[in-house]
C-alpha cells in the first residue's frame, strides 16, 4: 500500500471540493488559479521526499508496502525545490495504521511549509509564493478494502505574497477547513482562501 499516495489523493479531493465554487476580484487569482493554487500547496506538504538524507527522519522507504502495521513517517525542515522554481522548506508527520492485505489505511497528517519566491505551474501560469508566517495543514483520511469511508478533513492556515508573470500580484490568508462524510455522504467547507469566503455544505 502507497500510504502517502492515499493520503496525497484524499487530501487532493477534499482541496478541491474545497474551491470548486470560488469566486475573486478582479486582478487577483481567478477562481480556478484559486483552487489549482489550493490544491498544490496542500499536495506539497504530503508529498515530501521521506526516503534519503535528512535529520530527524523515520526511514521507511516512500513505496513501502505495508502489512496491518503502524506507519510513522517524519521529514523536519526538509528544503526541496519548487516545480517553477524556488523552494520550499517542508515539515511534515504522518501517523496512523495500514493493512496491505484489505487495503486499508487510517492516517493522520500535520505539517508546515515556508515557500520562498516557490514556483507553481498554475492553468497554464508560474505563480511564485513566499510564505509571510508559515503555511500549516493537518488532514484525516480513512480507507477500507480500497474504499474512503468514514469522515475525512483537511485544514489549512498561514498567508503568503505572490506575483505572476503577467503582472498580477497580491497577499493571500488562508484559514479554513473541509469535511468529507462518506457516510452520509456530505462535504463541508467553512473559512476563507485567499480574498473568498467559503460557506458550503452539499450531498451527493
Amino acid at each position: 500500500m502507497r500510504v502517502r499516495s492515499y493520503v496525497s489523493l484524499a487530501a487532493t479531493v477534499l482541496l478541491a471540493a474545497a474551491c470548486k465554487d470560488l469566486t475573486g476580484p478582479k486582478n487577483a487569482l481567478t477562481a480556478d488559479e484559486s483552487a489549482d493554487l489550493a490544491n498544490q500547496i496542500g499536495s506539497a506538504i504530503v508529498s515530501a521526499p521521506t526516503s534519503d538524507g535528512g535529520a530527524s527522519y523515520t526511514r521507511i522507504p516512500v513505496q513501502a508496502n505495508l502489512e496491518a502495521v503502524p506507519v510513522n513517517i517524519t521529514v523536519d525542515g526538509r528544503s526541496v525545490p519548487c516545480p517553477r522554481g524556488g523552494t520550499t522548506t517542508i515539515s511534515v508527520h504522518i501517523e496512523g495504521t495500514a493493512d496491505q492485505a484489505t487495503h486499508s489505511l487510517t492516517a493522520d497528517v500535520t505539517g508546515s511549509q515556508l515557500p520562498n519566491a516557490c514556483g507553481f505551474l498554475v492553468r497554464g501560469k508560474t505563480v511564485f509564493v513566499t510564505a509571510t508566517e508559515p503555511l500549516t495543514a493537518t488532514a484525516h483520511v480513512e480507507i477500507a478494502n480500497g474504499v474512503p469511508v468514514g469522515v475525512h478533513t483537511v485544514t489549512g492556515s498561514g498567508s503568503f505574497t505572490w506575483s505572476t508573470r503577467d503582472g498580477r500580484s497580491g497577499s493571500c490568508t488562508i484559514a479554513y477547513t473541509a469535511t468529507r462524510d462518506y457516510t452520509n455522504h456530505t462535504v463541508s467547507v467553512q473559512g476563507s482562501f485567499c480574498s473568498t469566503q467559503l460557506s458550503e455544505t452539499s450531498t451527493g
